[in-house]
C-alpha cells in the first residue's frame, strides 16, 4: 500500500458513521429486574450465547461491536499479516481450546466460589471501587447482570472471586491518583 492509498484508507475509516445500535434483549443495568430478564432471555435460547448473539445483530453485544465493521477496517488493515485472524475474531469472537471440567467438579467450584465471595482486597472501602468498575462494564454492555442463584442453573457456568490490585492510576488529566 502506498502512502497515498494509506491516507485514503485512513480517511475512509475515520469518516465512517455507524448505524445506531438496536436494543439488545439483555438488559445492562444493575437491577434485580434486569437480572431476572437476562436469565429468562438466556433460558429462551437454551443458554446458547452464540445463538443469542447471532439472532441479535447490530447490538452492543454483537462480536466486535466496539469497532468499525470488518468491511470498513479491511480498507486499512487488509495487508497486515494477522488481518485474517483479527477479522475472524471481530466477526466470530475469540474461542479458546480449554479442556472440559467434570460437571461435579464445576458444581463444587461454583458452590465454593459463591460461599467464599470476593477476595479481601475487594472488601471494606474497596468494595465500592469494585462496584463502580463493574457498573461501568455493565453500562457498556460487556457484563451481563445475573443473580447468584441463577449461575448454578446455567450449563457450564463458572465463577471466580473478584479482587482489586491496589496501585496508582492516571486520571483524565494525566495526574497520578491512588
Amino acid at each position: 500500500m502506498t502512502g497515498g492509498q494509506m491516507l485514503t484508507a485512513m480517511k475512509a475509516v475515520s469518516r465512517y458513521v455507524p448505524e445506531p445500535f438496536r436494543d439488545p434483549p439483555l438488559q445492562f443495568n444493575p437491577t434485580k429486574e434486569a437480572a431476572m430478564n437476562n436469565f429468562a432471555v438466556l433460558k429462551r435460547y437454551n443458554f446458547d450465547i452464540e445463538a443469542l448473539i447471532a439472532n441479535h445483530p447490530n447490538t452492543p453485544m454483537s462480536y466486535g461491536s466496539e469497532f468499525r465493521p470488518v468491511t470498513v477496517l479491511s480498507q486499512l488493515l487488509r495487508f497486515h499479516p494477522n488481518w485474517d485472524k483479527l477479522s475472524a475474531i471481530l466477526q466470530n469472537g475469540v474461542h479458546f481450546n480449554l479442556r472440559e471440567i467434570k460437571e461435579n467438579d464445576r458444581l463444587d467450584d461454583l458452590r465454593d466460589a459463591l460461599e467464599f465471595g470476593n477476595h479481601k482486597s475487594a472488601s471494606g472501602t474497596w468494595e465500592r471501587v469494585l462496584e463502580e468498575e463493574l457498573l461501568k462494564d455493565v453500562e457498556q454492555g460487556w457484563l451481563v447482570p445475573l443473580l447468584p442463584e441463577h449461575v448454578g442453573k446455567i450449563p457450564g457456568a463458572m465463577m471466580s472471586p473478584m479482587g482489586i490490585n491496589h496501585q496508582p492510576t492516571i486520571n483524565g488529566n494525566g495526574e497520578t491518583v491512588i
